[in-house]
């Protein structure tokens, strides 16, 4: 071991007795052969040992363990099993694909009623159209016209 990975090691798994026995054997060895890292575990010793020393034990008034219990009691009730979560998940899953259906039933509806619009205005302009057609020749003559605006225009008719 490198004596970075060991120092991480010390402040963090080894003082709080984290370690693999496999870990802990090569960090030992380490300590025996690198004079500074065994160093900084001994401070870090202690100091963690000066920080708790006067430090007591509190135990909390058995009405809190009872809520605790309680909790963890009521938690472990709320838990469903796989088949009911399955159950539950798969009605979930009916309902949302009902309402997409219903959404994308009603867009296509509201398409199809445009198109339906779209539909009979075109019918209606080819109506018109072949209602100009029929209209007769006095509508096609050659005669030159009045205000046609470009002479490009005047030319050509």
């Amino acid at each position: 071991m490198n004596c970075k990975k060991v120092r991480e090691l010390i402040l963090t798994d080894y003082l709080d007795d984290q370690m693999s026995a496999r870990e802990k054997e090569a960090l030992e060895q380490h300590l025996a052969q690198c004079q500074l890292c065994k160093k900084l575990a001994s401070n870090a010793r202690k100091v963690g040992d000066e920080l708790f020393a006067d430090a007591g034990r509190i135990d909390p008034p058995e009405f809190i363990w009872h809520r605790i219990k309680r909790a963890v009691t009521a938690g472990q009730q709320k838990k469903m099993s796989f088949l009911e979560n399955f159950w539950v998940r798969k009605q979930t899953f009916a309902v949302a694909t009902a309402l997409t259906l219903v959404l994308m039933i009603g867009v296509m509806m509201q398409f199809r009623i445009n198109d339906q619009r779209a539909l009979q205005a075109g019918l209606e302009d080819q109506v018109g159209y072949f209602a100009d057609l029929t209209a007769g020749p006095a509508d096609l003559s050659m005669e030159p016209r009045e205000g046609l605006g470009t002479s490009v225009e005047e030319y050509f008719l």
